[in-house]
């Protein structure tokens, strides 16, 4: 037992000193706010702060007492509880703002709702009021099963209220059809106008039903004046007519010279079109001139097809070709050449500068990166001649 306690409990006299330096400094932190207590100086008060936040406080509660009680709906404002309010059947798109004010709505919610109104809007339904922006659950509760909508009014809006010319019947061609005609047929001024400017701006009916689609035409209208409708045939049909027994006009085509032949040669050749005239007198003006007629199929954007209908009235001349002095021309010279790549046209300057001027075409066999089939190509538009 003495062992036990021995080796757990009894310490080296360095260790002894140590815990007695530690309990020490635990005391002296336990202790440390005790000895030094800050000073409990009173605060600075700002006397006249103070009277203008108590008078501004007593403003405010005031103001709330005065102008802000909510009312037994939870509605703040109690001066609209003094509205007379008189109940009658109304029309939400016709009632005027005395109208509104008798039903007891507030001067701000009237005025929206016939803002509302002004720009276009239109109650389909009595239950529309209540999308009306500030008007209370418990004022749209008391108006709406009072509301009576026009069926006339709520389907076409104000049309109801247009007036309209008595309608007359009869057969009319909605091509030629003056203003009067159409006025006769009972239709309104405003879709009269809107007929008038689609036909003065090139546009046609083919047949009866196209009207229907005009703009503003309501389907009662529409369906009244169609079964009257006869389109005259020498507007849709004849020209059509016209174009199918016309011959064709015959277009005598010769060769050309693929080396001489302008670009309005080109155009006149079957297959030419979206400007490939200006494309093949372009690259025969880089190349320095075709030296067989399969080099034209090589200008971009010509497909096989065209190139296979303009075939025939191509033709090769002996033209002198433009060549390249690769013994003076310079990079740039070199890479404008469509057979000559930008890689090529550097390595030939380098190998110039170098070794010097080049003796013959065929030394450009010496440079490793030009591979024979590209030299092939490239040779008919190369010398070393002055």
């Amino acid at each position: 037992m003495k062992k036990i306690v021995k080796d757990y409990f009894s310490f080296a006299r360095k260790e002894r000193n140590a815990a007695v330096i530690l309990v020490i400094c635990i005391g002296g932190f336990i202790a440390l706010p005790y000895l030094y207590q800050p000073a409990n100086n009173p605060p600075v008060v700002d006397e006249k702060l103070i009277e203008q936040l108590s008078k501004l406080k007593e403003a405010t509660d005031s103001s709330s007492n005065n102008s802000y009680q909510p009312n037994s709906n939870g509605y703040a404002g109690s001066s609209f509880e003094n509205v007379k309010v008189e109940l009658f059947e109304f029309d939400p798109n016709t009632l005027d703002a005395g109208g509104w004010k008798r039903l007891g709505l507030r001067d701000k919610t009237i005025n929206t709702l016939l803002n509302y109104r002004n720009k276009g809007g239109k109650f389909r339904k009595p239950e529309d009021i209540n999308k009306i922006w500030g008007l209370r659950p418990d004022e749209a509760a008391r108006i709406i099963p009072y509301a009576r909508i026009n069926s006339t009014q709520n389907t076409y809006g104000n049309f109801a209220e247009e007036k309209l010319t008595k309608a007359e019947l009869f057969e009319f061609d909605p091509n030629t059809l003056d203003a009067n005609g159409w006025k006769k047929l009972g239709l309104r001024d405003k879709t009269i106008n809107t007929l008038l400017n689609y036909r003065s701006k090139g546009g046609k009916f083919r047949k009866p039903e196209d009207i229907s689609k005009i703009w503003g035409l309501r389907p009662d209208e529409a369906a009244r004046i169609i079964p009257y409708a006869k389109i005259a045939s020498t507007q849709s049909e004849a020209p059509k007519a016209l174009y199918a027994n016309a011959a064709p006009v015959a277009k005598t085509l010769t060769s050309i010279d693929i080396n001489t032949a302008t670009a309005y040669d080109f155009k006149n050749l079957p297959g030419i079109e979206n400007g490939l005239q200006y494309r093949i007198i372009k690259f025969r003006e880089k190349l320095g001139g075709f030296i067989s007629i399969n080099q034209v199929r090589e200008t971009y954007g010509l497909t096989d097809s065209a190139f296979q209908l303009m075939l025939p009235y191509l033709k090769y001349g002996n033209t002198k070709i433009t060549k390249l002095n690769i013994n003076t021309a310079t990079e740039v010279d070199l890479d404008a050449h469509p057979y000559i790549s930008a890689y090529t046209a550097k390595s030939i300057a380098l190998y110039r500068t170098q070794h010097g001027n080049f003796a013959s075409i065929n030394d450009l066999r010496k440079i490793s990166a030009i591979k024979e089939d590209m030299l092939q190509k490239m040779l008919p538009y190369l010398t070393t001649e002055q």
